[in-house]
């Protein structure tokens, strides 16, 4: 389930091509989706740091779910972003999204209360973990640059940066990208779940 037909059509893509063919596919908000089946699992990855009702979100997703079924949700940090050595586009973008999370009454540090959300929902046996992803090599570093492009319209569209300064951005990042010298964490990831 996504919001986005598009994110829809590029799972399906991505999952017919590896002969995945028992999926279901369903374009839904999760705040107001009313399905009518229970399900074993329910599992979603960065997604409520993007909701101004997180709260809500986890309710609907808590009320998908069979006697005995598992809640499981993946959430960023951003805060924990960085890049050593020191890089002013990074430190920037977190500025950046801080600017952003406020406009939109979102939290990109989710992750860090998820846990505690959790363990609110009268659930058994929640459980966490906590990684940080460190990368040196293009492929990995890459995501911070993908990051940056699909948010760079808004950045400008809302005066929060200029065409030049995000161009300088991106330029730095490149440099980043191609050194593997460079080490990189595009921000910590709270893991956690627990039984209805």
């Amino acid at each position: 389930m996504d919001i986005n037909q598009e994110q829809i059509s590029l799972t399906k893509r991505k999952l017919c091509s590896q002969n995945i063919f028992n999926v279901k596919y369903h374009v839904a908000d999760i705040q107001n989706y009313q399905g009518k089946e229970k399900y074993d699992l329910v599992y979603c990855r960065f997604l409520l740091i993007h909701l101004m009702n997180p709260q809500r979100a986890l309710n609907n997703m808590l009320s998908l779910l069979k006697p005995g079924g598992i809640i499981a949700c993946e959430e960023h940090d951003y805060k924990t972003m960085f890049n050593y050595p020191y890089s002013y586009s990074i430190d920037k973008y977190k500025e950046l999204l801080k600017e952003i999370e406020q406009k939109l009454n979102v939290d990109y540090s989710y992750g860090t209360k998820l846990f505690h959300t959790l363990c609110h929902l009268n659930l058994k046996k929640v459980k966490y973990h906590f990684y940080l992803p460190v990368f040196n090599n293009a492929e990995k570093k890459l995501l911070l640059k993908l990051s940056l492009l699909e948010t760079r319209e808004y950045f400008i569209k809302h005066h929060l940066v200029n065409n030049l300064e995000i161009d300088n951005m991106f330029n730095e990042i490149e440099d980043i990208i191609k050194d593997r010298t460079v080490i990189q964490s595009t921000g910590g990831v709270f893991q956690s779940w627990g039984i209805k």
